[in-house]
């Protein structure tokens, strides 16, 4: 069972509210879901100990509060490289801090983020059943993330190199190096590295 960490601001209530919601989908997905304020995460060592991280925050002039931009300055020094990640927040208007903070979360941190993309959810919509099935979603979503593995961007899964091996194995360019007595290509799986002689 792994333990994702839900943290977030809140100003009139409802980024918070959709907090609950979403640590509710975590745990309908099998793992351990911890709601936190930002104000409370203190160090870099608050981060540890957890396999994801789901940060949430309203949509103030189009753009996050400045409280969450210090702390996703804090979260940078958190090691949650590889981690599950997703980000979230109630707007009035336009949803633009859940992009924001998503996007730093994946191309600064090196996080596994949601394949939903970032959760932008209207205030008037948070307290319906609606709202609250939406954020279950993205919850058990990104739950769903801690127990994949990870690849990074332009990097391949163990499936994929495998994959990848085994076709080599029977390329029509790796039987004429075989042929003329040469080495296949040189393929990396995980910690090890196989030269394939085919």
């Amino acid at each position: 069972m792994k333990k994702v960490m839900i943290a977030y601001y809140s100003r009139t209530g409802k980024t918070e509210q959709m907090a609950e919601y979403i640590a509710e989908g975590v745990r309908f997905s099998g793992h351990n879901a911890e709601i936190k304020k930002i104000s409370e995460i203190k160090n870099e060592k608050d981060f540890s100990g957890y396999d994801g991280c789901i940060f949430g925050c309203p949509t103030y002039h189009r753009d996050m509060t400045e409280n969450m931009k210090t702390f996703l300055f804090l979260a940078q020094k958190g090691n949650l490289g590889g981690k599950a990640g997703g980000a979230f927040g109630s707007h009035t208007h336009t949803g633009d801090a859940p992009k924001l903070i998503f996007d730093t979360m994946e191309f600064v941190y090196g996080m596994n983020m949601v394949n939903l993309g970032p959760f932008p959810l209207k205030e008037n919509m948070v307290g319906t059943r609606e709202g609250m099935q939406a954020c279950q979603e993205y919850g058990k979503a990104v739950g769903k993330n801690c127990s994949l593995e990870f690849c990074p961007q332009g990097k391949k899964t163990f499936s994929e190199k495998f994959f990848e091996m085994y076709y080599m194995m029977f390329s029509k360019d790796n039987k004429e190096a075989r042929k003329n007595g040469k080495p296949g290509r040189y393929v990396a799986m995980s910690d090890c590295k196989l030269w394939l002689y085919l």
